[in-house]
């Protein structure tokens, strides 16, 4: 089965009320069908104060999805911890995640 890549455009990253607070930038590989599809997740997160990049494998049957934060840049550089997906609204296309950073 060839692999196939998908690219979501840059998003803004948004406070619970709403304001906007960075944006975001994601790549998928399609791994395998299996777990309603298994793929291989790089994410760059742009927040005030710098990036954050989050990288994993993600099965889609797992609850909660997680990914490990592999590092940053300036304030966030050497940053390590995890992203959760908390809940998704496909029509809306949104996510809501948790970061959970740990700061050398």
């Amino acid at each position: 089965m060839p692999a196939a890549r998908l690219r979501w455009p840059r998003r803004a990253a948004r406070t619970a009320a709403g304001r906007r607070i960075g944006a975001a930038d994601a790549v998928e590989l399609i791994l395998s069908g299996r777990h309603d599809g298994t793929v291989t997740r790089q994410s760059t997160l742009r927040l005030p104060g710098g990036h954050v990049e989050v990288n994993g494998i993600i099965r889609r049957t797992d609850d909660p999805i997680r990914v490990t934060v592999i590092g940053g840049t300036d304030q966030f550089a050497g940053a390590g911890g995890q992203m959760v997906l908390l809940r998704e609204n496909a029509d809306r296309k949104v996510s809501v995640v948790r970061l959970e950073l740990i700061l050398p």
